[in-house]
């Protein structure tokens, strides 16, 4: 429930209904449709959406992890040539054999979409004076992941353990760091060779 819709969930048809105020059905109409709807729906399908920023750097994603307001857009906008920007603030990611995908959406400011890849790294943001990587536990990723979604989420029993199930598999997968940065350097060399261990 929320002051402008109600929406009731139906998981095991994988199906909703929504009811809303006249106001945000003119903006619903408008093909704005948020995705913490759609995210609630994705564990059915082994997959997750994650609030990030996410490029695409020698065939490999860097996936960026933030609140909002903690530095997602400005790591993208600091891209150089040879990156490609899967989305700034909302990024998909499911299981595909051996690897995680990293799937981009359009829910974002920018974009070069639709476009996939392999997960590279995963890179916690914290704004600093300096530019430095310092090596993470899966585990604090997962932590992190945890409490920055679940949040957002209405899912049953089974399915927020399927969401977690999910979140370990993707902190399990790729190498994890706390990355410092000031708000006008990125250093992308130290990324892609982080990526590449």
């Amino acid at each position: 429930m929320r002051s402008s819709s109600v929406t009731i969930f139906d998981f095991a048809q994988r199906e909703l209904d929504a009811f809303y105020t006249p106001d945000l059905g003119e903006f619903l109409a408008k093909g704005r449709v948020g995705p913490s709807i759609f995210a609630s729906f994705l564990p059915a399908f082994s997959a997750a959406m994650m609030h990030s920023s996410g490029l695409i750097l020698n065939d490999a994603a860097a996936l960026f992890l933030a609140p909002d307001g903690g530095g997602k857009t400005t790591v993208v906008r600091h891209s150089t040539a040879g990156t490609t920007i899967l989305c700034d603030d909302q990024n998909i990611l499911k299981k595909g054999g051996d690897a995680v995908i990293v799937y981009s959406t359009p829910w974002g400011l920018y974009t070069n979409g639709p476009k996939q890849a392999r997960l590279g790294g995963l890179f916690l943001l914290e704004q600093a004076e300096h530019f430095k990587l310092i090596p993470l536990k899966p585990v604090d990723a997962l932590e992190y992941l945890w409490y920055e979604h679940q949040g957002r989420l209405f899912l049953p029993r089974s399915l927020r353990t399927r969401a977690f199930e999910i979140l370990y598999d993707i902190c399990y997968q790729a190498p994890v760091y706390r990355m410092r940065f000031p708000k006008d350097y990125v250093d992308w060399d130290v990324i892609d060779a982080a990526m590449a261990r």
